[in-house]
């Protein structure tokens, strides 16, 4: 038969009074009939991160693009940065220690299935979410899902077998998103999920967001 496995993780220890460590990771893997396996594990992120006041901070390690679409990097919904992973450092404003009391607000995300399936919400190459659904009219929980404005991508399996793929746009975030300027730079070689030959090699990279509105921005990078 079929079997598969998917898990993931993150963790964050306090390091010095302003200062912490963190990392997260996925794993999946999958056995199919007559034993073939295959099988991911992705350390996303593994940094140290120092926060420089209540304003600014500095990380230094492994960093993918999620913290710049979130309270503790800002909201810039850059999903096609040609950069996704690297290893050096990000300096840039912070939103962490904003009051984020306003309802986070995010695109309702609906999937159909003919039958019971396996449902991999992906962005870009990173795995969002598995999820376990019956078969009808499915409305995903996006809870977990980071901050920010990218297209999701639904892999959907039935029976282990990927019948058919699915692109939707996908918008998550708060009322604190437009109050104040924010900006970042971030340096380092690259690291890809998957093999690129543009891989290890040195990159900069910088962005800045000035709120017009309310509900009107300016983004550049």
């Amino acid at each position: 038969g079929y079997q598969s496995l998917a898990a993931q993780g993150m963790g964050a220890l306090g390091v010095f009074q302003r200062g912490h460590l963190s990392a997260d990771w996925t794993f999946s893997q999958q056995h199919y009939r007559g034993g073939r396996a295959s099988r991911d594990f992705q350390l996303d992120n593994a940094y140290y991160r120092h926060d420089l006041g209540q304003q600014y901070y500095l990380q230094a390690g492994r960093m993918d693009r999620r913290n710049l679409s979130s309270p503790q990097g800002g909201t810039f919904s850059f999903s096609m940065l040609p950069m996704d992973r690297f290893q050096g450092l990000r300096l840039g404003t912070t939103q962490a220690y904003v009051d984020a009391a306003a309802a986070v607000q995010a695109t309702p995300l609906t999937v159909l299935l003919a039958r019971d399936a396996r449902v991999d919400a992906f962005d870009g190459e990173r795995l969002l979410q598995t999820f376990y659904l019956q078969a009808g009219i499915n409305q995903l929980d996006t809870r977990r899902f980071p901050l920010g404005n990218y297209t999701v991508t639904l892999r959907i399996y039935e029976d282990g077998v990927l019948v058919r793929s699915e692109d939707a746009p996908f918008d998550k975030g708060g009322d604190w998103t437009d109050s104040s300027v924010q900006w970042f730079l971030q340096g380092g070689r690259r690291n890809e999920r998957r093999s690129d030959r543009f891989n290890d090699e040195l990159a900069a990279m910088a962005g800045l967001r000035v709120p017009v509105s309310r509900n009107v921005a300016v983004t550049a990078g």
